[in-house]
């Protein structure tokens, strides 16, 4: 089992190895697992992002090799073929209906329409950044992605937080004061980075 996350309807999700996808009912209190059509062997479903509004329609990603986009709520789950071209995704957020972000290898940053079967709206033609990005979420129009380096830790070895909505160019982190570094983009394919 890998990540977890719950719905505006009270129920919570689970995902994980083989397409495994959970559901916690809130007035049972069981768990019971949710149809996917999930049958090839590249199936590791890593995180699972469900909307704080309605409409409700849940989001799961994986797969190491080739992006594994799933949507649905406990009826069951079914596979996007808007994402195929994609390498694996390790993080996804869904802001709203119509907004969803997802993050994975080689610094992929994406943002789609969760609404229209996952249509894909805009993903940057050069990644920001070259870092493995893990996890992805927001508050008050401010997204964040953040990644870095994994294995054995090194004095050199770096984090990365992507921001988009805010054009601060210092941030506080544990009381410290850190600017921003990098390219710096006001405007990219419509959205502000």
């Amino acid at each position: 089992l890998y990540k977890i996350d719950g719905g505006v309807d009270g129920r919570l999700y689970v995902v994980g190895e083989g397409g495994l996808i959970l559901v916690r009912d809130p007035r049972s209190r069981a768990w019971s697992r949710v149809s996917s059509d999930v049958t090839r062997s590249d199936n590791r479903l890593l995180t699972i992002s469900c909307p704080r509004s309605a409409p409700y329609e849940c989001w799961a990603v994986g797969g190491l090799g080739t992006a594994l986009v799933l949507s649905g709520n406990q009826t069951g789950f079914s596979t996007s073929p808007y994402f195929s071209e994609l390498s694996g995704l390790t993080g996804v957020w869904v802001q709203d209906a119509r907004n969803a972000w997802a993050v994975g290898s080689d610094g992929l940053t994406m943002h789609f329409d969760a609404h229209v079967n996952g249509r894909v709206n805009y993903r940057p033609a050069v990644p920001l950044t070259t870092a493995m990005l893990h996890g992805v979420g927001g508050r008050d129009g401010v997204i964040l992605a953040v990644g870095g380096e994994l294995g054995t830790p090194t004095p050199d070895q770096r984090g990365v937080i992507l921001v988009r909505g805010d054009e601060s160019e210092r941030f506080l982190f544990d009381g410290r004061s850190y600017a921003a570094t990098g390219s710096l983009r006001r405007t990219v394919g419509g959205f502000n980075q």
